[in-house]
């Protein structure tokens, strides 16, 4: 059985997967289900996947400051075609989640698989909820930085199929920009310095923050308006494709 994450999280446990990043993959299964919260729980499901179950969502508070209104969520749902295990994970929501978390960058707390991450990060990891790491498949789509060089290093080891897909100049993956905080990215990058159109290439970076993805864009060009458009702003009912996720597991 398959795990799959998503942050726009995804994690996919599953028996059989290809043996690196495919846009197919990240495009027409993994990106959709980044969807699947609030009132769109089943949509994206029924447009992706032929046999399927929603187990549910869950939703608790994870704001540092006791009561405070932040919340996070996570669901989970289970692809029979595939044998795969969906779990997704929504984003930050609201100005007062992402301030929040901004101001939260500078203290970081140690993480039990190494190194030091985001206290904010690791509270919400905490709140929302293993497997076995050989069949964990975890695709980040515009995530912030998490956590410090150690903890970096150490995701290859916990998690072996693991991507960061970054759009064009998009700002957040870069946060915080203040280099004493010490704060770096995991491999592997996936960069799509374009539209993110279908087709159009992208460039993969096995190095720590690789100046020949990313990194190589000015900061003073990092702009919010690629964040909110990967793929192209399309959701789940354009991009869903009902083809088991790996061929080989039909």
């Amino acid at each position: 059985m398959l795990l799959i994450f998503f942050s726009w999280l995804f994690l996919l446990t599953v028996a059989i997967s290809p043996d690196g990043y495919t846009d197919d993959f990240a495009r027409h299964k993994m990106w959709p289900m980044c969807g699947q919260s609030g009132t769109n729980q089943t949509t994206c499901l029924e447009a992706c996947f032929n046999k399927w179950e929603f187990g549910g969502e869950t939703l608790v508070g994870c704001d540092l400051e006791p009561d405070g209104p932040d919340t996070c969520a996570g669901s989970v749902s289970v692809s029979h075609d595939d044998k795969a295990i969906i779990l997704s994970f929504r984003g930050s929501a609201g100005d007062h989640q992402v301030t929040e978390e901004n101001g939260s960058l500078g203290d970081k707390i140690p993480f039990p698989g190494g190194g030091m991450v985001s206290h904010y990060f690791y509270n919400a990891f905490l709140q929302v909820g293993m497997a076995t790491p050989s069949k964990i498949r975890l695709l980040n789509f515009a995530g912030p930085h998490g956590g410090d060089l150690t903890w970096a290093q150490r995701i290859p080891t916990l998690v072996p199929w693991a991507y960061r897909v970054v759009h064009h100049w998009d700002y957040v993956p870069h946060i915080p920009t203040n280099p004493n905080w010490t704060y770096t990215h995991h491999k592997i990058e996936i960069w799509y310095n374009n539209a993110m159109a279908d087709g159009d290439p992208y460039i993969t970076c096995v190095e720590l923050e690789s100046n020949n993805c990313s990194d190589s864009v000015n900061p003073s060009d990092y702009t919010w308006n690629d964040h909110g458009n990967y793929f192209q702003g399309k959701g789940c009912t354009e991009l869903c494709q009902k083809a088991p996720i790996f061929p080989e597991s039909s």
